[in-house]
């Protein structure tokens, strides 16, 4: 497989080829736009224009998964010792780090996290958890409980 588009090479570099692939399928795209896209496309052609969009797509997928994994891994760097107890510094680091993340998941804007484990993990963490810490002692810490 040729790795020659945008983002392509520098996901080979961090990830296996079946981690590159997970992630396009995430993008919305099958084997066959990889294998179509794979190649150099002349500028202001149809290849062109469909490996700007694939690349975009890629980029957005990416971005989705790395987000999640930080706020999962602040998660688990914490551990259960912050997770349960009343630590005003920790809830600030929290409401801090990811307050618009909290709110773009009530929105329903990050509902594409669904589609992987982590990212299933990172939105429970947003609406269930995050609020505990972040609205402590306020109505606002039940508001997204389902």
């Amino acid at each position: 497989m040729s790795w020659t588009f945008e983002w392509a090479a520098q996901l080979r570099e961090l990830y296996s080829t079946e981690a590159f692939l997970q992630i396009a399928s995430l993008a919305g795209h099958g084997l066959s736009d990889v294998g179509t896209l794979s190649g150099s496309a002349a500028e202001g052609s149809e290849d062109a224009a469909a490996t700007a969009a694939f690349n975009e797509s890629l980029k957005r997928a990416l971005a989705s998964s790395m987000e999640a994994a930080a706020v999962v891994n602040f998660w688990q760097d914490a551990g259960p010792d912050l997770w349960f107890a009343k630590t005003p510094d920790f809830d600030r680091s929290f409401r801090e780090r990811f307050l618009s993340w909290h709110e773009a998941a009530v929105r329903g804007e990050l509902a594409g996290w669904l589609n992987t484990p982590y990212g299933a993990l990172a939105l429970l963490l947003l609406l269930d958890q995050f609020p505990r810490n972040a609205f402590r002692g306020t109505p606002r810490m039940y508001q997204t409980d389902a």
